[in-house]
Order: structure tokens, then C-alpha cells, then sequence
């Protein structure tokens, strides 16, 4: 199985907090999913810049791999609690008035990168803890 970020595979954009990561959008919207997503845009990140730095772009050979200690210290870096330090418990209600919406509002997780971000910037998520009610 082979897995892309959408991008040529080589050039790492640099940002450990965003990705060209392409995610399987569930029908279930929730904060266990946002999270997984989110985690999995961050590693697909992370791994992604440590695997170009150690390519040689003037090579025609064989990609390097990651040795365990590489990969140990991506795992050390993205399990940190700065790496998250943007997630937002957001409460979405966005969906409620739409045509096949959901009809009630539901608690999930924003975060630089997810699909929820644009809308709590521009406000049309709010914090959970600034939303009356819940």
C-alpha cells in the first residue's frame, strides 16, 4: 500500500502544522474523529519533512529510509503538548438549518489544518466553552 501527501513526495512545504495530507472525510462528524484526523495530518507532516531532509535530490538511486532513531525522534516531536497546542473543542452547529442537516448542533475539535478551522476563525464555530447551554 502507498500512501502520498499529494505533492511530489520530495519538496516537504516546511510546515510541521499543515499538510497536502488527503483524508477520507467519514459521514460521522465528531470530536474521535476530528482528533484522528488531526493526528494524522501532524505525523503525515512530521514524517514527511524528516524523509526529504535525508534524501539527496541529485541522486537517481533508491529513496532512503528513516532509521528508528529518526522515527523515534518524529514520535517525540509530534507527541508533545506544544504540537497540539492549536486544537480547539469547538461546538458546530453550522449544519442544523441545512437541507439533510444533522438538526442539532455537535461538539468537535478545531485545528490548524482540519475542516473546521475556517469556520471557527471566521467565527462561524464557536469555542465550547463560550457556547451558552452546552
Amino acid at each position: 500500500m502507498e500512501f502520498s501527501n499529494g505533492g511530489d513526495g520530495v519538496s516537504p512545504d516546511g510546515d510541521f502544522y499543515s499538510s497536502n495530507f488527503v483524508a477520507y472525510t467519514p459521514e460521522l462528524k465528531s470530536e474521535r474523529c476530528d482528533a484522528c484526523k488531526i493526528i494524522a495530518r501532524r505525523f503525515d507532516s512530521a514524517f514527511g519533512v524528516a524523509d526529504a531532509a535525508i534524501q539527496d535530490p541529485d541522486e537517481l538511486s533508491e529513496p532512503k529510509e528513516l532509521d528508528a532513531n529518526e522515527v523515534s525522534d518524529v514520535v517525540e516531536k509530534v507527541c508533545s503538548k506544544t504540537t497540539f497546542a492549536d486544537v480547539t473543542s469547538v461546538f458546530d452547529d453550522t449544519e442544523v438549518d441545512a437541507p439533510g442537516g444533522v438538526g442539532e448542533g455537535r461538539n468537535r475539535l478545531a485545528a490548524d489544518g482540519s475542516d473546521l478551522w475556517g469556520s471557527y476563525q471566521e467565527r462561524k464555530v464557536k469555542a465550547r466553552n463560550t457556547y451558552v447551554g452546552h
